[in-house]
Parts: C-alpha cells; sequence; structure tokens
C-alpha cells in the first residue's frame, strides 16, 4: 500500500501511478483535458478517496 503525502502533490506526468492528479505518462493534453482526466478520475473509487483526503488536507 501506498503512502501518499497529501501536503505535496506533483502534477508531472508519469511521476506516480497511484497518485491520483499526476496524468499517465506521456501526457500532452491541454488544461481542459486535464480538468476531464481529473473528473474521471474522481468518479473512480480508489482515486476519488484519494481525492477527497487530499482536499480536506488543503482546506487546514
Amino acid at each position: 500500500m501506498a503512502v501518499i503525502d497529501v501536503s505535496k502533490v506533483d502534477t508531472t506526468p508519469g511521476n506516480d501511478a497511484v497518485c491520483p492528479f499526476s496524468p499517465p505518462e506521456g501526457w500532452e493534453g491541454d488544461s481542459a483535458a486535464y480538468v476531464e482526466l481529473m473528473r474521471s478520475r474522481y468518479r473512480h473509487l480508489m482515486h476519488g478517496q484519494r481525492m477527497m483526503v487530499t482536499a480536506s488536507f488543503a482546506r487546514r
């Protein structure tokens, strides 16, 4: 099981397969495509839960 440091979010493509905010390796999409990727990942159970935890810690 991976440990996620929610204080640091690296959005570099291919950075981490389990990080919901990191696009896949070779990503060449624009900002609109990134938003769509985030929306689709939010609907996925594993990524969605991690996104919610990260967002809850970001508000603190």
